[in-house]
C-alpha cells in the first residue's frame, strides 16, 4: 500500500503551477528576482514551497517538509532526515529557476518521500508541459497513468547525456571534457552534452523518456536536485549509483552521481570515470 496518494501530491504540483508559477513566467519585475551568490531565487520559488510545506503534511501526518529555499532562510535543515521514520518530503519547487527567468522551458518541479532512511516515492512536473512522472519504490514509474521505460543503448552505439561539468570536482574537470562531448573528435562519448540542460530535473526526465542514455552530476548538499530523479530511473528499468558504484543514500554528500538508461550503460560511462580518477 502507497505511503500517500500520489494523485493528491501530483494535483498539488499542478496547482502550483497554475496558481503561482506560470502566471509569473515572461512576467517577472525587478523586485521578484533575487539572488542566492550567482543563483537567482524568484517569489515562484519561495511561494511554491511555503504552499508545499503547508499541504504536505496534511497528506502525511507527523511528516516533515525541507526544501532548497526553507534551508537557505533557515526555517529547516537537513538534520532532518536523521529521523524519517514519520516521513520527510525533500522538495524543490523550481528546478532551472534560471532558465525561468530567461523565458526557457526547462524548468520543473521535483518531489521526494523519504521513510524509514529511504527515498519511498517521487514526483518530477514538466512544468511547461503539465506532465508527472510519479515513482514508488518497487512498483515502477509512470507518467500521468502511462509506464515509462528507458532506452538503453545496444553495445557498440554511442551513449548520449548530459554532463554537469560545471559542478564535477575541480580535480578532474578537464580530464572529464576530453572524454564526453563534441570538442573532442577522440571522445570515448562524443555524443554527451557538457553543457546540460540548467535544470537536473529535465535531465533526468530525457533519461526516463528514452531521449538520452546518461545523467553524471554531482550532489554537495542539494538532494532535492537528485532524489526524485534517482528513483524514479531505477523504477523506469534505468541504474543510478555514485561514482564508487554505491547506491546514493539521503545521507550522501559531495559524491558524484551516475544516472543511466541501464547498468549495462552504466558501467560503461562508470569504467571511463574509473581511468580518469586513476
Amino acid at each position: 500500500m502507497s505511503l500517500v496518494d500520489t494523485e493528491k501530491v501530483s494535483a498539488l504540483m499542478r496547482e502550483a503551477a497554475q496558481t503561482i508559477i506560470m502566471p509569473l513566467y515572461a512576467s517577472l519585475g525587478d523586485n521578484d528576482i533575487r539572488f542566492k551568490g550567482t543563483s537567482p531565487v524568484t517569489v515562484a520559488d519561495e511561494q511554491t514551497e511555503v504552499l508545499y510545506e503547508q499541504r504536505l503534511v496534511d497528506l502525511l501526518p507527523g511528516s516533515t517538509v525541507i526544501g532548497e529555499e526553507s534551508i537557505a532562510a533557515g526555517r529547516t535543515s537537513l538534520e532532518a532526515l536523521k529521523r524519517t521514520e514519520k516521513g520527510v518530503w525533500v522538495v524543490d519547487p523550481l528546478d532551472g529557476t534560471r532558465n525561468f527567468t530567461n523565458e526557457n522551458k526547462h524548468f520543473a518541479g521535483m518531489i521526494a518521500l523519504v521513510f524509514n532512511g529511504a527515498v519511498r516515492m517521487s514526483w518530477i512536473h514538466d512544468i511547461p508541459e503539465d506532465e508527472v512522472v510519479v515513482a514508488e519504490q518497487g512498483a515502477g514509474a509512470y507518467m500521468d497513468g502511462v509506464r515509462v521505460q528507458t532506452a538503453p543503448a545496444a553495445e557498440g552505439q554511442h551513449l548520449e547525456g548530459y554532463v554537469g561539468i560545471r559542478h564535477l570536482p575541480q580535480v578532474y574537470r578537464y580530464a572529464v571534457r576530453d572524454e564526453f562531448g563534441h570538442s573532442n573528435p577522440d571522445a570515448t562519448f562524443p555524443e554527451a552534452s557538457i553543457v546540460g540542460l540548467g535544470s537536473t530535473a529535465h535531465e533526468y526526465l530525457d533519461l526516463i523518456r528514452g531521449n538520452t542514455q546518461f545523467v553524471l552530476s554531482n550532489v554537495k548538499d542539494n538532494l532535492w536536485d537528485y532524489l526524485a530523479g534517482d528513483l524514479a530511473v531505477q523504477e523506469a528499468g534505468g541504474y543510478a549509483a555514485t561514482s564508487d558504484r554505491q547506491n546514493m543514500t539521503v545521507h550522501d554528500r559531495n559524491k558524484v552521481l551516475l544516472a543511466a538508461a541501464s547498468e549495462e550503460n552504466g558501467n560503461r560511462v562508470h569504467d571511463v570515470i574509473d581511468r580518469i580518477l586513476g
